[in-house]
């Protein structure tokens, strides 16, 4: 065979080889660019969102001032004036916020009473001044501070009516850090569902790659936020995490465990 022959099939299939070799390199990046921009997402966040109570708010800190107010209130109805104590009892009734109708009824009959309100009345005192009394975790504002400083859009997602929660944020003067605040009774579903993370997400502009979720209920906030495509974050200490249920993406202990996550 003519040499001119074997070179030009030699170079035939060197080109369809580099062809086919290019094709596989496109289909590569096709496949893996997207999970590139993914990882990049789950690293540097476009906004962080937050639950409130037990993330925000220091719940029992916030108790335990309500209860200095609960036994002035009611002095002369209980035969124990013991701040101490008292708070423990409260912040056990409470189950960190979780029993909202056992929790009066409990109040009204566990403590050591001469002569006990009713659950109602309770409740009455408890809307009014717990949000009054709430207090901020120790490190809330310095952490709030430095996200809004990296350039990082703020949200905050919170179960609850908007009487209450609205009352908290006010005591608490944080409303101006978050582009936007979702309350469970405005949004008319309670997280874990999926419609109130999307009502956030599309306040603040953000897809749900490319957004993180702090929160302390295993499966209201991390399982929600997480079943969306958002990176979670489970500040425990407040609740327990269920055997059976997915692991959470990240633990942290407090709020300024989330920093070294975010790049500066």
């Amino acid at each position: 065979m003519p040499i001119s022959v074997l070179w030009n099939s030699h170079t035939a299939l060197t080109e369809e080889n580099q062809s086919e070799s290019d094709g596989h390199l496109q289909l590569l990046v096709k496949q893996f660019l997207p999970l590139t921009q993914s990882l990049r997402n789950y690293m540097t966040p476009q906004a962080i969102l937050f639950d409130l109570d037990c993330t925000l708010i220091e719940r029992r800190k916030s108790l335990h001032k309500y209860a200095e107010r609960f036994i002035d209130d009611y002095r002369s109805q209980l035969d124990t004036h013991d701040v101490g104590s008292t708070a423990a009892f409260i912040i056990q009734a409470d189950r960190g916020g979780y029993r909202e109708e056992e929790r009066y009824s409990e109040i009204a009959s566990g403590l050591d009473w001469n002569s006990p309100p009713s659950p109602e009345e309770i409740k009455e005192h408890w809307w009014e001044f717990t949000p009054r009394d709430a207090v901020l975790m120790d490190d809330a504002v310095e952490v709030l501070d430095e996200l809004q400083a990296r350039r990082i859009r703020l949200g905050m997602v919170t179960n609850g009516s908007i009487r209450m929660q609205s009352k908290k944020i006010e005591t608490l003067q944080i409303a101006d850090y978050f582009r936007k605040i979702v309350i469970s009774e405005q949004a008319g579903v309670d997280k874990p569902d999926p419609k109130i993370f999307r009502d956030a997400l599309a306040g603040l502009d953000v897809a749900p790659e490319e957004a993180w979720f702090v929160g302390d209920h295993p499966e209201k906030d991390i399982m929600g936020a997480q079943r969306l495509g958002m990176r979670a974050f489970w500040m425990e200490g407040w609740q327990d995490w269920p055997d059976g249920l997915d692991v959470p993406h990240t633990t942290i202990r407090c709020l300024g465990d989330l920093l070294p996550f975010v790049p500066a």
